[in-house]
């Protein structure tokens, strides 16, 4: 995202029932969730989780100004994070907008982390999710663009110490950017992997930072903080002139997970999300978001006395193809259901679906 200096899933259904991620998906075996912002309190944005950046064109000549604590710019809503930049004049910019990070609150070394989300793609939008060190400064702490957008592509970056950067592409279309993504960073102390919908876009082997962190350290094997921000033009950004405003940066969770542990065990008051024709359907303590609600029962998971989901509509059991994706999405309806098992990996992560047909 500091960019001045820089030069340049799906699941089958077989006929047992059962539903399998396709291969190149992340490694999620053994990693359990140790923390996670799921946006279910409306309002400001969680101040545990997040502090805020402020100041206008704070860097590569952008034109918003980063407004501290302003629901017009950043809020809870619905149970989706909104990042929205607006064309209005603050403090000597002629754009506002937010860019909410942990630093001070949340810090982060290793570990698998994700983020759901939906991004503007017209003309002037630079949206971004990256990663910066907690000490040692920029650029010699080191940077991971594990999401970054502007004029027509995605960007997955990692910046050394000595400003060098590994930098892979994505054209992505108006049609790509009406729906939902899950942008994914695998980081440990050899490789930083980042992916786009379960595809490996960005490979790279931490060895290649060797000595160029503060104090001949590597910066990417000491810990830092997250952002999530929605710029606005600037030396990437293109001019926004043309562009009708708000422009939306829409969040769903953000997660960290962690290797270790039991990752088959039961979270009883962590109810996975589940979305229909990509509106919510349930929220996390399973109570319905939709009017009229559905009817969900919550019975057994792994074969204990947790969650199994009995989904019915008005007309009876509700007719889908698949119940969930791994990023908990609900797809195209055609297979009737009576009775969906959901087994639960790694905290909320839903890896395997076992159907019982009507």
């Amino acid at each position: 995202m500091n960019s001045f200096y820089r030069i340049f899933p799906f699941i089958i259904v077989l006929p047992a029932g059962f539903l399998f991620p396709a291969a190149g998906q992340p490694p999620y075996d053994n990693y359990h969730l140790v923390w996670s912002d799921e946006f279910d309190v409306s309002g400001l944005p969680d101040s545990k989780n997040w502090g805020y950046e402020k100041g206008c064109s704070v860097r590569n000549s952008e034109l918003q100004y980063y407004a501290e604590a302003r629901e017009k710019n950043s809020r809870v809503e619905d149970g989706f994070l909104i990042i929205e930049a607006h064309r209005e004049t603050m403090s000597g910019c002629t754009y506002t907008s937010a860019n909410l990070r942990t630093m001070g609150k949340r810090s982060f070394k290793y570990g698998l982390f994700e983020i759901r989300a939906k991004i503007d793609i017209r003309q002037g939008s630079w949206p971004a999710w990256w990663w910066l060190p907690n000490s040692g400064g920029w650029p010699r702490g080191g940077e991971i663009d594990m999401m970054e957008f502007y004029q027509g592509k995605c960007l997955f970056n990692v910046m050394d110490g000595n400003q060098k950067w590994s930098s892979k592409t994505k054209r992505v279309s108006s049609e790509w950017a009406e729906r939902f993504h899950v942008w994914t960073w695998e980081w440990d102390s050899l490789k930083i992997d980042l992916w786009l919908d379960d595809t490996l876009m960005n490979h790279y082997p931490v060895e290649n930072a060797d000595g160029t962190g503060p104090n001949g350290e590597n910066p990417f094997r000491r810990p830092g903080y997250m952002l999530v921000n929605q710029a606005i033009g600037g030396t990437n950004g293109g001019d926004p002139s043309k562009t009708e405003f708000p422009i939306q940066y829409i969040i769903d969770y953000v997660r960290h997970y962690q290797q270790g542990g039991d990752t088959s065990g039961v979270k009883s008051d962590s109810s996975p999300m589940i979305y229909f024709n990509g509106k919510r359907v349930l929220h996390r303590n399973g109570t319905s978001l939709l009017s009229p609600p559905l009817a969900v029962t919550v019975y057994t998971i792994n074969g204990r006395s947790a969650e199994k989901w009995a989904i019915s509509g008005n007309d009876g059991p509700m007719s889908l193809s698949r119940i969930l994706d791994r990023a908990g999405r609900c797809s195209t309806v055609s297979q009737q259901l009576r009775i969906v098992t959901i087994r639960e990996v790694n905290g909320q992560l839903l890896r395997f679906t076992t159907i019982t047909r009507k």
